[in-house]
């Protein structure tokens, strides 16, 4: 459903599972996170010779985050949807971010989402997407308020 909405605005999209969820291996087989992505965006020629934007909800940020901070260079945009280790980076280490970012949380996420938002928010070029009355997986509760915003996000880039 997600990924279909997206196809049918022209945009790509490729979703995979975390390490160790889903059907995928344990994390532990592979050498670090960064790695991991590196190994996944080569395996897609579509991501390779596309402008890559992460969508990273939840506990995706302990993979997406590492990622933005060493290889941000290989990122057009970053779209994080309250992800967990937020707060295991400096405001001002978020602050040499320098891509386009939409932080996106549930109003009533006050762990992740409210938390994650403050840390992520010293992002320069970033804007914040807040579902009303929105629980922890958000996109869930307003499915067309969130596709609305990731699409203007992604086709702004």
């Amino acid at each position: 459903m997600y990924l279909d909405e997206l196809g049918s605005n022209g945009i790509s999209a490729v979703a995979i599972d975390i390490p160790h969820f889903g059907r995928s291996k344990s994390l532990s087989t592979v050498s670090n996170p960064v790695d991991y992505l590196d190994s996944v965006i080569l395996n897609f020629e579509s991501l390779r010779s596309a402008k890559l934007i992460i969508v990273s909800p939840s506990m995706s940020g302990s993979i997406s985050l590492p990622y933005l901070f060493e290889r941000q260079s290989k990122l057009s945009g970053y779209v994080p949807v309250a992800p967990v280790s937020a707060n295991q980076h400096s405001p001002a280490e978020y602050k040499k971010i320098q891509i386009p970012t939409l932080i996106v949380y549930g109003e009533k996420d006050l762990g992740l989402g409210q938390k994650g938002a403050t840390y992520l928010s010293n992002i320069p070029n970033s804007k914040e997407l807040i579902i009303p009355n929105g629980k922890h997986p958000c996109y869930l509760d307003d499915p067309e308020l969130w596709h609305k915003n990731l699409i203007q996000f992604v086709k702004s880039i």
